[in-house]
């Protein structure tokens, strides 16, 4: 919403250079670096185009230079995490990996990540649409939306090459995408070339929308990992004496709402999800069941699930342990995820693996 607004400023501004319209371009512009890091890239593209505008009048010049001193002196509180931000996840590395990652987020941008595009039967249309779309704009948009296209393209490139890209941040500077591909469709003279253009986005969009409903041509396995039926039968084997272990905050979230000794809708408060702002007996982490000693059950339930900076030791690590103390009595994998070998490859600091629940 922001780098809209901060559009919708900038353009307006271009239009008609007053106090009033600069002013209101300020407060959006500290709004935006306040809240977000990359604010910062945006309004470097922003700040050469008004010097490429502005670059014989002297007295903007000096009101750009100004604004950009008071920014970065309001910015000062927040500058030093913003520098360590930029120097721990900076990474900079042209490779085949981190370009095939740019490119895949930006086919997640246009279809989402309900069609993976290693499925090469709806991958490849939707690709094409994507290329011939991107072409249509830069050849036919108009000059201030061919810049925004342009700035998009270089944030693009830039967050490559760094390796910081992602889907989320994508979605950050995807209004000087939208704002490009809406300009072209309404100005462009030619029918045919509207037609293309709302033809490859149609399709783009239908795709996206078949791969929504069928459920299972996700790129990314983990909106639909089944935490709530799993977190079920964790449940009932917690309400019977057993003991849960699991790594997966998606699953402790569940499973907070199904017990009720920690349901905020029972206590009547939220107190926070479990296992560390709230506790319940016989639930644990992998690091937590060691602490208390190992305990075990008539049923002990094991939920390995994907995560992240979980600390502790691996579940497989506690299955291990518990060989000599359990009988193995039913075991499942859930959820397949048919890129974990793409990406393991391009992306092996992930982690992924097979198998999203076991």
């Amino acid at each position: 919403m922001l780098v809209s607004l901060l559009t919708l400023i900038y353009s307006k501004y271009l239009e008609d250079p007053s106090p009033k319209m600069w002013f209101s371009f300020a407060l959006c512009a500290l709004a935006l670096v306040y809240t977000n890091y990359l604010g910062w890239a945006l309004l470097a593209c922003l700040g050469l185009g008004l010097l490429l505008r502005f670059a014989r009048d002297i007295r903007k010049l000096v009101l750009f230079v100004s604004t950009a001193v008071l920014l970065v002196l309001a910015c000062l509180p927040i500058m030093p995490a913003f520098l360590g931000e930029v120097h721990r996840g900076a990474r900079p590395a042209p490779s085949i990996s981190a370009l095939t990652i740019g490119v895949y987020n930006l086919y997640c941008l246009f279809v989402s990540e309900s069609v993976a595009p290693w499925f090469w039967a709806p991958g490849i249309a939707p690709g094409l649409a994507i290329t011939c779309a991107m072409l249509l704009v830069l050849i036919c948009a108009r000059s201030l939306a061919r810049r925004f296209f342009l700035y998009f393209s270089a944030l693009l490139m830039a967050m490559t090459f760094l390796q910081i890209g992602n889907t989320k941040r994508l979605l950050m500077i995807s209004p000087w995408l939208i704002l490009p591909v809406g300009v072209t469709i309404a100005t462009v003279t030619l029918p045919s070339t509207r037609r293309w253009l709302v033809g490859s986005l149609v399709l783009i969009g239908l795709i996206g929308w078949y791969g929504i409903f069928s459920r299972n041509l996700y790129a990314a396995p983990h909106w639909v990992e089944p935490w709530e039926q799993v977190s079920s039968h964790a449940a009932q084997v917690v309400a019977h004496g057993g003991v849960v272990i699991a790594n997966n905050p998606s699953f402790f979230f569940y499973l907070t709402y199904l017990l009720p000794s920690t349901n905020p809708s029972i206590r009547g408060h939220f107190a926070g999800l479990l296992p560390i702002s709230v506790q319940t007996p016989n639930v644990y982490t992998p690091q937590q069941w060691v602490d208390a000693g190992s305990p075990a059950a008539q049923t002990v339930f094991l939920a390995d699930g994907l995560n992240f900076e979980m600390p502790g030791p691996a579940i497989e690590d506690l299955r291990s342990a518990l060989d000599s103390r359990c009988k193995i009595i039913d075991e499942q994998r859930l959820v397949h995820d048919s890129g974990a070998e793409w990406k393991r490859k391009y992306q092996p600091v992930t982690g992924q693996r097979s198998w999203r629940f076991e």
